[in-house]
């Protein structure tokens, strides 16, 4: 509630007025997920909810890449929100095929917690010396 006391010196007016703010925030920022499904939701949404999928309820599950959007809508205002989600990024590039005279080399960096390569090795880096 907000209260207003206003004055022109002569008489002193009092005046009150409820009023409610509604915007709507998806619970989460963009994401990059390597989940097979991923849920959205909107919090204390106060309104009619309204997704891009043409679902109307408060969290929704989602399956494909995209860019989603939700509004919430009352008797007073409307409001939107949108996320972009992208399901099972490239995490690994070990680049084209190699055909090469010398063993070689190829290191990966040390972000993942496990490796495994088709000879056996756990190891972020693996030596090349012959045809599989």
């Amino acid at each position: 509630m907000y209260t207003l006391i206003a004055s022109n010196g002569e008489c002193e007016q009092i005046e009150e007025m409820n009023a409610d703010v509604s915007f709507v925030k998806l619970e989460t920022n963009d994401t990059v997920t390597c989940l097979d499904s991923f849920y959205l939701g909107v919090h204390e949404a106060g309104g009619d909810i309204f997704w891009s999928t043409n679902q109307t309820t408060p969290v929704i599950a989602i399956w494909q890449t995209g860019t989603y959007w939700v509004t919430v809508s009352n008797e007073f205002c409307l409001s939107s929100d949108t996320i972009h989600i992208e399901f099972d990024p490239e995490l690994i590039n070990l680049g084209n095929d190699t055909a090469a005279c010398e063993s070689f080399e190829i290191e990966l960096n040390d972000e993942f917690d496990t490796y495994l390569w088709s000879v056996g090795s756990f190891d972020n880096k693996i030596r090349i010396d012959s045809s599989m």
